[in-house]
């Protein structure tokens, strides 16, 4: 796995990605990755061909950004706290969306 982090004034970018990286085991690819729960985030994850489990239901998001070419994703949002922006693009497969019962959707 290669891992790139950049840092400009108050914005960081994590980049994770599995590129040339052969798995020949049959053995899926796990990536655990924790957020602080306390530190307001702007997200955007873009991903290629995968199952995704985005459980953000304890994340202070201010906005969302979900793109995904193939695979499935099962997003889990957090309580409303504001208004949250999500925009959630998928262009061969499945998108599952969690939202809280007491959220406002439209």
């Amino acid at each position: 796995m290669r891992t790139d982090f950049s840092q400009q004034g108050t914005v960081g970018n994590l980049s994770l990605s599995s590129i040339n990286q052969q798995n020949w085991s049959g053995d899926s690819i796990t990536w655990n990755v924790k957020l602080n729960p306390s530190v307001p985030l702007d997200l955007s994850i873009k991903s290629a061909a995968n199952s995704m489990n985005l459980d953000l239901s304890q994340m202070k998001l201010e906005s969302l950004g979900l793109e995904t070419n193939a695979g499935t994703c099962d997003l889990k949002l957090p309580p409303p706290a504001g208004i949250l922006e999500a925009d959630v693009q998928a262009n061969v497969g499945n998108v599952e969306i969690t939202v809280p019962d007491s959220a406002a959707v439209k």
